[in-house]
């Protein structure tokens, strides 16, 4: 991936503003995916990310209700590994 992608947002934060923020970077189509400190990046869908980092795929004028359940999924993934026994 590109290192100088601008971050839109964090899964840790507020995700109906991430979601926001990820619908109005959103081209025609965008592979939307967060690294692996939970920041959240939009790109072309050419572009490549390992795929336990992909939130998911948008269209321009997606749902804000289906991006914010990615991001949540993902936030929820990535929960599961802090907890411990």
């Amino acid at each position: 991936m590109p290192a100088k992608l601008p971050r839109v947002g964090s899964i840790y934060g507020d995700l109906t503003r991430v979601a926001l923020d990820v619908q109005r970077a959103c081209g025609s189509t965008s592979l939307v995916w967060t690294d692996d400190i939970g920041d959240v990046f939009v790109s072309p869908c050419t572009a490549t990310a390992a795929s336990h980092n992909i939130v998911g795929v948008f269209t321009l004028g997606c749902s804000l209700d289906e991006i914010r359940e990615d991001l949540q999924a993902m936030r929820t993934e990535r929960a599961r590994n802090w907890i411990v026994d």
